[in-house]
Formats: C-alpha cells, structure tokens, sequence
C-alpha cells in the first residue's frame, strides 16, 4: 500500500540572503508536496459482485475491494464500497459499472443505473445501463462523472441499481471502478 497523505518529498535551497533560505525551506516544501501529492484514490472491483434485482429495484453499494489511494481514505475489506474524506474540499468523482446481462429476447429495453452517492443518502450523479437483447453476459458498461464539496468523515460511494435478478459484475476491463481527487478547496 502506498504511503498515506500527506507525502514527505525532501526539498531545499540555498540563498546567501539571510533568513531566505530558512523562509524557503519552512514554506515551500509543504506547498510544493501537497501540489504533487494531492488526495486520490483509484478502486476497482477484482472480485465479481451479485447485485439482486426485482420489482422494487433495490439500490446496492458496489464493492471496491482492490484499488491505490494515497491518502488512507478506502479499505478494501471493510466498508469497501467507500472513499471516505481526509482532507475537505472539491472532489472530482468519475464511477464506472459493468453488468453482465442474461439472455435477453424480445424488444423490450430493460435498464439499470449508476448513481454517485454521497454518505448512502445523496445522489450527485447518474447514468443508465440500457441492455438490449442479445445473448448472456453480453451486459453493459456506464460511466457517471461529478464534482462534489465533502468534509472530513463524508464518503463517496457508487450504487446500482440492477434490473435484473440477480445480475453480476465484470472483473475484466469492463469492471465497477471509481477515481476520486481532491480538487480544490
């Protein structure tokens, strides 16, 4: 696992100015190490999940269990669907689903969904997975993208919302992911 935020990067000068140096080395490197070492994480899916589906059409957290984060916001066994905030700010959040489909037959257009969620409480985003007919785990894939204001302890999480029941993930390139990175503040 990476080291976790904030990233120590040695740096320093040397100026014959009195007291420049000093004020350099005391000011910049921290600037500079947070400009290279802003928050991120990158997860993924590497186990394939089962999402039910039925006529309520439940909406279900997508497991993350495998990813690269920096800043020591996800754990890939506990509450691994979520990138829980260490420093505040403006967050650029892109989710990705893949679904495999059954056999489907007929003309009829079943859809699923992405949401980007914040805290299990607060769409920010979504996007629909259309399945046409075709043959079984032909399925899907969705991609949903928005910037969202968190605070520390508030959490980014992807859901689905299958159609069908029950319906699973891909774990190859197609699988559930979702990048997040500090923005702003």
């Amino acid at each position: 696992m990476p080291p976790r935020y904030p990233l120590p990067i040695p740096a320093g000068v040397g100026v014959a100015q009195l007291g420049a140096s000093t004020a350099w080395n005391t000011t910049m490197p921290p600037t500079i190490n947070f400009g290279l070492n802003r928050p991120y994480g990158y997860l993924w899916q590497s186990v394939a999940q089962t999402l039910p589906g039925n006529s309520n059409r439940p909406k279900v957290p997508v497991a993350l269990d495998s990813g690269v984060d920096n800043a020591g916001a996800h754990s890939g066994s506990v509450n691994n669907s979520r990138y829980t905030c260490q420093l505040a700010g403006l967050y650029h959040v892109i989710g990705q689903l893949g679904m495999r489909s059954p056999a489907i037959v007929g003309t009829a257009e079943q859809t699923s969904q992405l949401d980007i969620v914040v805290n299990g409480i607060t769409t920010h985003a979504m996007a629909p997975l259309r399945f046409d007919t075709g043959p079984a785990n032909a399925g899907g894939t969705v991609q949903a993208a928005t910037y969202i204001q968190l605070r520390v302890g508030d959490y980014a999480q992807l859901y689905a919302l299958s159609y069908f029941d029950p319906i699973t993930t891909f774990t190859d390139y197609r699988r559930s992911a979702m990048f997040v990175h500090w923005v702003s503040t």
